[in-house]
């Protein structure tokens, strides 16, 4: 079957536009004695030699316009012309297919392709499977086309729909404030935090390429899964999670239902924004019960759910937030005895409790990777006794002494109104029935649940205003590092709880930290990390900026201790010393930040508190890159920044 929309090619001597007849004209020129006479013989072999054409010349040369705008514009409203005449007119099919036979040759204009997809939106159910394929393979024709045309072509070449969607989708993951967001691990708006993921503009743009095509959509979701085979990326679960919940907001709950996962989703979705009472929680078991039995490929869709790190960070917010509870409701005051009650409860509740549960669904998420990596879709069984008898009953002994110690700080604070803020005491020695040790430690380095659970603990105990639980949770932390960044769940992980652990202080406790000796011993802990990564420095770095606030001055001055601000110097000058190689790794982003701190610490309590070469010398040459020189003072700071930004 010939193509109808494929015109034959011109006779020898018919020169009309077209890409074909460019060749041609090229051919009579070169075989013309000189280029004047080469016109004339296309002039005479087109049928363009029009009399007195050469009067016309010098008036197009005195319009202000060169020969190539004119034509140009004349192609040009050409176009435009073709546009108005297929919006107002109808066209038989006979017509349709005569005008886009001819329109065909010109395809190389922009005015005439633009002419060619109008015709074909206005006329969308007359492009048959011939005419798709020809449009498909125009590049200009893909890019120039409107999504409806654009759609429908991407649904017949798949390489073309990934060629376009993949950059959208690593512009997702790129997403600096998406990225960050996702690591806050307390103290957001969830519900917030999920309209921002899901009105993301590259995550739309992909819903709306979709539209109601299913094979765009299947294509999508095994795109998802190749991308998330090739590395793992909990970034790659926020984008499926997300995903679904912008195509049921476009109404597209029937192709969302296509995929086995969809109710999956919508229930956890729905028990993140309004809690996960037992209906809720039933059905997702009964769901994951049968995927579990099937043992296929379809049950990594559903883990992948339970890696997605705001899932993560309710699900181990939910598990501490149980675990609290249990000591809490215990009148018993002798530590061994309560947490023996409570192990007692734990155990007779087990098969029903949400502590299995949530435990049960983390352990799930995090063999996501692994099952889709290894083909191996049987999930492995957690070790109950080492993660019930073990790690849970050591962390609750933890929280006993949390609740000790809060009961004799608000029998301080009752007595001292400034106690709350100013501390002089220092952190107290670890009871000894606290026995998190060596073999805890190994567990947070090869368990990714552990890991979880015990970091949203230690921002827990952030936001509560609780150093001594920091304090000495940190060198857990410390100790069971990831050894290389292959690792990227332990290494996100960690990032994520110092990062969720400078977000905090720099929102509820700045002034707390320069006015108590154990919150200090935190920044300490803080410090000493800070050679472990570069991104851990910049977050130090950070929080370091936020001291130089008016807020904070102010409130110093008020409680008469505005001389503390000087610690923040000392502080950073320490970590200059003990931080990473500024010879390695892009440190660009980092010595900004350095300018920056200076900077502001010329704007606050007149300067006096500023840092300067004489107080950092290592911080001075690391920020101005080895200039000693460099005077600094409040007049010429932003000059001297600006300059060396």
């Amino acid at each position: 079957m010939s193509f109808p929309y494929r015109v034959p090619l011109p006779d020898a001597n018919n020169l009309s536009l077209g890409r074909e007849s460019m060749t041609r004209i090229a051919s009579v020129l070169a075989g013309s004695d000189n280029l004047t006479t080469g016109i004339q013989d296309v002039q005479y072999l087109a049928n363009i030699d029009i009399p007195d054409i050469e009067n016309v010349r010098p008036l197009l040369d005195h319009s202000g316009l060169s020969r190539y705008e004119a034509n140009k514009a004349l192609v040009e409203e050409l176009g435009e012309s073709f546009v108005r005449m297929i919006d107002k007119e109808f066209w038989n099919v006979e017509k349709f297919n005569e005008f886009i036979n001819i329109a065909s040759q010109f395809m190389f204009m922009k005015e005439i392709r633009k002419a060619v997809l109008t015709a074909c939106v206005k006329y969308h159910d007359r492009i048959s499977s011939e005419m798709y394929d020809w449009l498909v393979n125009d590049p200009n024709i893909v890019d120039e086309a409107p999504m409806s045309i654009k759609r429908e072509l991407f649904a017949r070449d798949k390489s073309l729909f990934r060629l376009y969607v993949t950059p959208i989708f690593e512009e997702y993951l790129k997403d600096q404030s998406l990225y960050f967001l996702s690591r806050e691990m307390r103290g957001t708006n969830i519900n917030e935090v999920l309209d921002f993921r899901m009105n993301n503009k590259g995550l739309q743009d992909i819903i709306d390429m979709i539209g109601e095509n299913n094979i765009l959509f299947d294509e999508m979701l095994n795109l998802i899964r190749i991308w998330f085979n090739d590395n793992g990326w909990p970034r790659i679960c926020s984008f499926r999670f997300d995903f679904f919940m912008g195509m049921q907001k476009a109404d597209r709950i029937q192709m969302c239902k296509r995929d086995h996962s969809f109710n999956f989703i919508w229930y956890v979705n729905s028990g993140i924004r309004k809690g996960f009472d037992s209906n809720r929680i039933n059905e997702l078991i009964s769901m994951y019960n049968k995927a579990k039995k099937t043992a296929s490929r379809d049950i990594i869709e559903l883990a992948m759910v339970f890696q997605d790190p705001l899932v993560v960070s309710v699900f181990s917010a939910r598990i501490i937030e149980i675990l609290r509870k249990y000591v809490d409701k215990s009148s018993e005051r002798i530590p061994l005895r309560l947490v023996t009650n409570i192990m007692q409860m734990i155990t007779k509740e087990k098969e029903t409790s949400t502590l299995k549960w949530c435990t049960s669904m983390l352990h799930f998420g995090s063999n996501a990777f692994r099952m889709i990596f290894s083909k191996n879709y049987n999930l492995p069984d957690l070790d109950e006794k080492e993660f019930y008898e073990g790690f849970y009953r050591h962390l609750l002994f933890m929280m006993v002494d949390d609740r000790q110690r809060e009961a004799k700080e608000n029998n301080r604070a009752r007595k001292d109104k400034t106690q709350d803020v100013i501390d002089t005491q220092e952190i107290p020695i670890t009871p000894t029935w606290i026995s998190f040790s060596e073999a805890e430690t190994h567990l947070l380095g090869r368990s990714d649940v552990a890991r979880k659970i015990f970091c949203q603990y230690i921002v827990e105990r952030t936001d509560k205003g609780d150093p001594v639980a920091v304090h000495r949770c940190l060198p857990f932390i410390y100790a069971s590092l990831p050894r290389n960044d292959n690792d990227f769940m332990h290494l996100e992980m960690y990032e994520s709880m110092y990062q969720s652990i400078v977000t905090i202080i720099i929102k509820s406790h700045r002034v707390r930290v320069l006015c108590s000796e154990r919150w200090r011993s935190v920044i300490t802990d803080l410090i000493n990390i800070t050679p472990w990564r570069l991104s851990i420095q910049e977050l130090v770095v950070k929080l370091f900026i936020e001291f130089y606030s008016d807020e904070v001055a102010n409130q110093l001055t008020t409680l008469g201790c505005v001389e503390r601000m000087k610690l923040v110097r000392e502080w950073a000058e320490r970590m200059c010393i003990t931080g990473v190689n500024m010879k390695t790794g892009d440190v660009k982003a980092l010595r900004h930040k350095y300018l920056l701190m200076i900077f502001r610490s010329t704007q606050v309590v007149s300067g006096i508190y500023s840092i300067r070469p004489d107080v950092c010398p290592v911080l001075w040459e690391i920020a101005f890159q080895g200039n000693k020189d460099v005077n600094l003072n409040a007049k010429d700071a932003r000059a001297l920044l600006e300059m060396y930004l």
